[in-house]
């Protein structure tokens, strides 16, 4: 029996081209981690559609699900482990028709990723059980005794100049150009840091430097009020999101599987890692690097309401920083302000019977030959 990766590889329109979340590819990186050898990979959008050509072949189903609910329920050449899976309420009704019900009890019980897609499930009469996310595991692999004294942000939570539905703000504008004279010297040089991690043309069009200016101020204004200067001017800036164009090498699976394990050593060497990203905070859970997760109106409701629910039973397991209005709080002063590279920030340890429960189940079902 041959072995498969659940990669995200197609987007909602059907392209591979565009913008992509690298978050999508750690997830796959902790399916990997349990083969000993990959055979091929296998597009989330494209389950129904597979075709093997020398017997099925083993997956695990770690994802959320999904842009295209016509494509599931997955081919019957995929012998699933069904863990760490998230559906989402938008297209659960489709997802969870009478043949996509009849799939998850005949492959369950279904390991649900968060609260609300076991409380989903339970609705529908499959049986289930809280999983937690795969993430959680890649400590197995990429955890490191070599860890550095930086420290990362990545695509952290600020109100920015736009408004809650996306669009631009001009109150946010004038309050963000207001707070950026006030502190240029510190922007202009904060901007350098941003500048290297998210813009790669030499020649930036000046409209492009003003935006960044207001956004690092934004950031700046909110981020200055928890964290010390030194701290902010010499982190590392990383985004998940990248763009990925055709003929280029990040087209390929392979080579996005690449980026996102050098993401990954990257957040294991570090000393602390500051992160909106629920996909970069959970890994480094699994590699034993300080985490904070910032969260807060904004990440939770953008669009629907319906983003807050897949961090039931995993928001629990971090340490959090909550943002409102240009400004960071948390709840009893777990983490204290003032935060330097000098601060001392242990992991919670929630998260290990979880972990180890899926160890356990993972390898269960790889190293069956059945």
């Amino acid at each position: 029996m041959k072995n498969a990766i659940l990669v995200a590889a197609t987007k909602k329109n059907g392209t591979i081209y565009g913008i992509k979340n690298m978050g999508d590819y750690i997830q796959s990186l902790a399916g990997e981690m349990f083969f000993d050898v990959i055979d091929e990979y296998i597009d989330r959008e494209k389950l129904a559609d597979y075709k093997s050509e020398s017997g099925r072949v083993k997956m695990i189903m770690n994802a959320w699900y999904m842009w295209n609910p016509e494509k599931w329920p997955p081919s019957d050449d995929i012998l699933p482990l069904l863990i760490s899976m998230h559906f989402s309420p938008v297209n659960s009704s489709r997802l969870l028709s009478f043949d996509g019900i009849n799939y998850l009890k005949k492959y369950g019980p279904v390991g649900c990723r968060d609260r609300a897609t076991e409380k989903l499930l339970n609705q529908y009469g499959i049986p289930c059980y809280f999983s937690g996310c795969l993430t959680l595991t890649l400590g197995n692999k990429y955890k490191t005794k070599n860890k550095k004294n930086t420290i990362i942000f990545v695509d952290p939570l600020y109100d920015s100049i736009y408004n809650i539905k996306g669009n631009l703000s001009i109150k946010k504008i004038f309050k963000c150009l207001y707070f950026g004279i006030i502190y240029f010297n510190k922007v202009k040089r904060l901007m350098k840091t941003f500048q290297h991690s998210n813009f790669s043309a030499n020649r930036i069009k000046l409209l492009k430097i003003i935006l960044s200016f207001l956004n690092i101020s934004a950031f700046y204004k909110t981020y200055s009020s928890y964290f010390d200067d030194q701290l902010l001017f010499n982190a590392e800036y990383i985004t998940h999101k990248i763009r990925i164009k055709k003929n280029t090498a990040l087209a390929l699976e392979s080579e996005k599987m690449n980026y996102a394990k050098k993401l990954l050593q990257k957040y294991a060497e570090a000393s602390l890692v500051i992160t909106s990203r629920l996909h970069c905070a959970l890994p480094c859970l699994g590699v034993e690097t300080p985490v904070l997760f910032v969260t807060g109106e904004q990440l939770e409701d953008k669009a629907t309401s319906v983003r807050k629910n897949r961090f039931d039973g995993l928001i629990e397991l971090l340490h959090t920083i909550q943002y409102k209005n240009f400004s960071l709080t948390t709840e009893n002063n777990t983490i204290r302000k003032n935060v330097s590279f000098d601060t001392v920030i242990t992991n919670k340890e929630d998260h290990i019977s979880i972990r180890d429960d899926l160890i356990k189940r993972c390898c269960e079902f790889t190293s069956n030959n059945s």
